[in-house]
This record gives structure tokens, C-alpha cells and sequence, in this order.
């Protein structure tokens, strides 16, 4: 009878090496299969991210329109960047980017009715490496919120208002720039913060609102 095999020994270190090709290629893909993952995954958490920065900027933009449609605004125009135009001061701090020492706000969605409201934080997300505990965002039934809730989410925002001076070169670019008192231009900026593997990342958006 013929033999299949004509040398024992070659065919069986063939054989190993193979499978040592095979080993190798197989942890070569999971290698990259892994990558991928994280890839997705980063890239998956920057979306949110900026989707989270964006919906910061409209809620103060969506309640700056509400103000201004508000009977209050017309007895005190100031009051159209009021944390509450039912109760507004001008004189209370209450005013968005009055205070600039205490410039980040959060936002806080009703999940019932979906309504924000806009509340002044006493720390700045931006103070320490690590965002506080207060700016952190929650889930609840697939929303993000920024009450607390047995979901915590690895991001984090504030929105951080500051007056735009007269001085400052965009103003004079604009029309009817020798009218704009201060406190007429504000420049938001979202800020979300996220964890990633090792460290946070960062995202930021701006945009400028106006009494106008």
C-alpha cells in the first residue's frame, strides 16, 4: 500500500507551522475587529456629543424667543435673557452672563411635558481635568437629562454665557452698531465633556444671540 504520507516528520512540522499562520491571523483580525469597535464607538460618542452641544445652544435660543414674546420683556427689554422672565430683576444677577464668576448653566428637561428651564451653576465644568458631578447627563426612557437618575452617562455639559463687549470687532460689523448697549450680545458655548478609554474628550460649539 502506497503511503499518504512520504515523510512523517516534514508533513507534521507543515502542519504546526499552519496552524501557528492560522493563530496569527486569526489575532490579527480580532486585533482589528477590536479597533473597529473602538473606532465606532469613539466616533459613535462624538455624535452624541455634538448632538448634546446642540441641543444646549436651542434651548437657550428657543427660550431667548420665548422672552421676548413675553409681556414682561416689553416693562424691562433686558429681561429677554432672564433665567425666569416671571420673575426677572435686572438687578438680581438672574441675568444670563451677568455674573462672570458663575457663567455655565445647565438644562433641565421635564421629561412629562418636555419643557426646559435653565438653572446658573455655582462651579465651572471647565475648573478641574474632571467635569463635577453636576454637570453630568442621565437617561431616562432613551432621553438625555441633566436630572439625576439611576442611569448615569459618561457625558457631561454646561453652556457658558458671556457678554460680547462693544469693543469687540464683531460689533462693529454690525448694523446699527452704535445702538447695541452691553449685555445685547451674548456668546454661548456648549461644552460636553465625555469618557473615552483612558481620558475625557471634549466638544464645543458657539453661537452669538442678541436682543435683536
Amino acid at each position: 500500500m502506497k503511503k499518504i504520507f512520504q515523510n512523517s516528520a516534514e508533513t507534521l512540522l507543515e502542519i504546526i507551522v499552519a496552524i501557528v499562520i492560522v493563530g496569527i491571523g486569526a489575532s490579527a483580525s480580532l486585533g482589528i475587529i477590536s479597533s473597529a469597535v473602538r473606532g465606532n464607538q469613539a466616533a459613535r460618542d462624538r455624535l452624541i456629543a455634538l448632538n448634546l452641544a446642540r441641543e444646549g445652544l436651542e434651548v437657550f435660543i428657543n427660550t431667548r424667543e420665548a422672552n421676548v414674546r413675553s409681556a414682561n420683556y416689553n416693562a424691562a427689554p433686558k429681561c429677554w435673557r432672564a433665567i425666569d422672565i416671571d420673575n426677572c430683576s435686572i438687578s438680581s444677577g438672574e441675568l444670563w452672563g451677568d455674573d462672570v464668576n458663575k457663567n455655565n448653566y445647565i438644562t433641565i428637561l421635564n421629561p412629562s411635558n418636555f419643557s426646559w428651564k435653565i438653572k446658573k451653576m455655582q462651579s465651572l465644568i471647565e475648573a478641574n481635568s474632571t467635569p463635577a458631578e453636576e454637570f453630568r447627563i442621565y437617561k431616562i426612557n432613551d432621553m438625555y437629562v441633566q436630572t439625576v437618575t439611576t442611569d448615569p452617562t459618561n457625558f457631561f455639559r454646561a453652556v457658558k454665557v458671556e457678554k460680547i463687549s462693544n469693543n469687540d470687532p464683531s460689533v462693529a460689523e454690525m448694523q446699527n452698531s452704535s445702538n447695541i448697549q452691553e449685555g445685547d450680545l451674548l456668546k454661548l458655548t456648549a461644552i460636553i465633556y465625555f469618557k473615552n478609554r483612558t481620558n475625557y474628550s471634549k466638544v464645543e460649539i458657539e453661537s452669538v444671540i442678541s436682543n435683536y
